[in-house]
């Protein structure tokens, strides 16, 4: 499964105390196991992040009722052409017609974007009967 959010705007980005929240479409319903994974894939040519934190939620279809699953921060994150931020998550974790939201705050960051291909890469998903 994977999440892609909307494509940048600009292709030098300057974030001051920003949160920018991303959420899985379509709605999903499934399983994941004890064994997924899950990482934050972002292509850039260069980045400089100071203090990022990463949630991961789920929430309703309607994007109501966040229920953090997984984070993670640090003091400063480096990207030299590829950033992969592993986020671990308590699973199995079951959906319902639910969406995941990846959120990414940060007091400040610099990112020079290669293009729009961030992803988050999620493994061991079992979809639920008939979907």
């Amino acid at each position: 499964m994977n999440l892609t959010p909307p494509p940048p705007a600009l292709f030098l980005g300057i974030n001051l105390l920003g949160a920018v929240p991303w959420d899985s479409d379509p709605p999903i319903s499934g399983t994941f196991g004890s064994s997924s994974q899950f990482t934050l894939v972002a292509p850039c040519v260069l980045g400089l992040t100071v203090a990022p934190t990463y949630t991961l939620s789920v929430v309703n279809a309607d994007g109501s009722a966040a229920h953090v699953v997984g984070q993670t921060s640090g003091l400063l994150g480096l990207c030299l052409f590829q950033a992969q931020v592993p986020i671990p998550v308590t699973t199995p974790l079951a959906l319902s017609n639910q969406r995941l939201r990846l959120t990414i705050a940060t007091l400040v960051s610099l990112h020079l974007q290669l293009g729009p291909d961030t992803y988050l890469q999620a493994t061991d998903f079992v979809p639920a009967s008939g979907h």
